[in-house]
Parts: structure tokens; C-alpha cells; sequence
């Protein structure tokens, strides 16, 4: 009968919550340290790198680099959406002044990958500066974008009110840029631009076409978002073999 008693019921739940929490946290602390060391052979990894550039030596040196940002999680969740990790941007900023005037292709197809969506994830971003002129004439509130990269450098975009009553719609193609200030940036180009209905601020839906155009995104700025409860590693898994993100 005790087990049974609401105070007892919630007495247990929290005591759930917590080994939960704390489960969490020991994980966070494994990932931490491990990223840790990853980000501190990562010097002497480049330094190998420039020792080997314009020998055969080079491709070997390049895969080194890779296998070590592989072993540093890219992704890290925030409340209910993931974020990319401090370990991962900090290793990128180290690596690619270094790699972009040697290996950038291979690089950037190695961040390609790490970038790319699966099936069950998208980015979100509020882009109520970029899109001004369409923010101007829409029915109030936030802006956002929310796009899907797909690993074969394929992309949709989708440009809608925050509550997503009304939405602009496009595809197109994306690329990691490989920039030493910016090296989380893509480049995602609209070439057919987006179309759809939007509701303007008298409250009705007015047909809008936006001409294409090529959008710079920062993935620090956006956040990453994943369906439901799917386990999105498991995702990335069993898309490998079919090169779908």
C-alpha cells in the first residue's frame, strides 16, 4: 500500500531524475576529457602535417588530423536541440589556417560529412535581419529558416513564421567553405529561390516569390534539431552505406 501512495510515487520519480541527471553528467565529463586530449594531440598532429606537405607523406599526415577531429563530438545537446561543441569549433579553428593551402578538398569533404543532416535532424535559425525586406510586409514576429544538408551536398530551405502558419519553400546546394575566421560557415545556394504563401499583415495569404540567392550560414548560430525521441547517431549509421545525411 505504501508503494502505492502518491508521496511515495513522487519521491521515487525524483529520485529517477536525479540518477538520471547525474548519469548525464558523467558521460559529459568522459566526452569532455576525451575531446580534451583529442584537441591537445591535434598540434603536433599539423606539425606532422607540414613536415609531410608535398610528399607522400601528405595524404597519411591529412588522415591523422581527420581520424583526431572524428574522436572529438561535434554535437552536444542543449535542452531539448543540440549545438556544436566548444572541442570541435576550437579544434577547427587550430586545423584549418593549416590544412586549407594543402589538403582543402579532402578537408572540406571531411567536414561535409560532419555537417551533413540525417534523415530524423535539420537546422533552425532565426533570419529576421537577413530577410529584412520579406520581415517588413509579413504578419509580426520572428523569422525562421529551417534547412536540411544532405551528405550528396544537396539542400532544402524552408523560410516560415516562427509558428510556421505561413512558409517559403526552396532547394538547392550547399558546401563547407573552409574559412580560417569562420570555419563552421557554409555556403547554401537557392538557385531556383523560394516560393510559397505568406500572411501579410492585413492577415491574408499573398503568393511570394524570393530570387535566388546564395545564403553564408554560421552553424554557431543555428541550432540542431532532431525528431521526436529518434537517436540520430543510429541514423547517421544506417545512412552510410546509402551516402544520404
Amino acid at each position: 500500500r505504501a508503494r502505492s501512495h502518491p508521496r511515495w510515487r513522487a519521491r521515487v520519480q525524483l529520485e529517477e531524475r536525479r540518477r538520471e541527471a547525474l548519469c548525464f553528467e558523467a558521460v559529459d565529463r568522459i566526452n569532455a576529457s576525451s575531446a580534451s586530449a583529442q584537441v591537445d594531440a591535434l598540434p603536433a598532429a599539423l606539425d606532422a602535417l607540414d613536415v609531410a606537405a608535398g610528399t607522400d607523406e601528405e595524404p597519411n599526415a591529412l588522415a591523422q588530423i581527420v581520424s583526431i577531429l572524428d574522436a572529438i563530438p561535434s554535437f552536444e545537446a542543449v535542452h531539448s536541440v543540440r549545438r556544436l561543441t566548444n572541442a570541435f569549433v576550437m579544434a577547427l579553428k587550430m586545423a584549418v589556417p593549416r590544412i586549407r593551402n594543402l589538403q582543402e578538398r579532402d578537408f572540406a569533404q571531411a567536414l561535409t560529412r560532419r555537417f551533413a543532416n540525417t534523415s530524423v535532424s535539420r537546422y533552425e535559425h532565426c533570419v529576421s535581419v537577413s530577410w529584412q525586406a520579406l520581415a517588413s510586409i509579413v504578419s509580426p514576429g520572428v523569422l525562421v529558416g529551417r534547412f536540411h544538408l544532405s551528405l550528396s551536398g544537396l539542400a532544402t530551405y524552408t523560410l516560415s513564421s516562427q509558428d510556421s502558419v505561413w512558409e517559403l519553400v526552396g532547394e538547392g546546394c550547399w558546401n563547407v567553405l573552409v574559412d580560417d575566421e569562420r570555419p563552421t560557415e557554409i555556403a547554401l545556394e537557392l538557385r531556383q529561390g523560394l516560393d510559397g504563401l505568406v500572411r501579410d499583415r492585413t492577415g491574408s495569404l499573398t503568393a511570394v516569390r524570393e530570387l535566388p540567392r546564395t545564403l553564408h550560414i554560421d552553424l554557431l548560430d543555428c541550432v540542431r534539431v532532431v525528431e521526436g525521441n529518434a537517436d540520430e547517431d543510429e541514423e547517421e549509421w544506417g545512412d552510410s552505406e546509402e551516402g544520404e545525411g
